[in-house]
């Protein structure tokens, strides 16, 4: 997840899939249906679509970064969450990479995010019947 995932979302101090977030939305989908939804985000840099597909935890955790960042600047400007999201790929493959649920226990799982290069490990929760992902913001 460092390696991969880490470079697709990381926050910064200062600094739309529908169709995507319409297949992570639905009820019988799993948790992989969400993290390949948040790959397809991410690599169209649809910060909306991305922000859609995030967990309460990372989305409390941008949100607090961004009122660092509005701090940081002295309320010269207000950054909101999206401001704070950044996305980038590192890998530089076309290829899509396979998504495997690893463990799965009530509302919560891990994914593997299989990559040419390697492994990256997401976590997934289940909140009001849809997944959403939750990130390791520490790269």
């Amino acid at each position: 997840m460092r390696r991969w995932l880490g470079a697709v979302v990381a926050v910064a101090a200062a600094a739309a899939l529908a169709g995507a977030v319409a297949r992570a939305g639905c009820q019988g989908n799993g948790p992989e249906v969400a993290v390949r939804a948040f790959i397809d985000a991410a690599r169209a840099a649809d910060k909306n679509s991305m922000w859609q597909l995030l967990g309460p935890a990372t989305r409390a955790r941008l949100a607090e970064a961004a009122l660092r960042a509005t701090d940081t600047a002295g309320g010269v400007r207000r950054y909101g969450p999206l401001d704070v999201l950044e996305v980038g790929m590192s890998d530089g493959s076309e290829t899509r990479p396979e998504v495997i649920v690893r463990e799965q226990g009530g509302d919560s799982a891990l994914v593997d995010v299989l990559r040419p290069d390697g492994r990256d490990a997401v976590r997934a929760v289940r909140v009001d019947g849809k997944w959403l992902v939750e990130l390791d913001l520490n790269p």
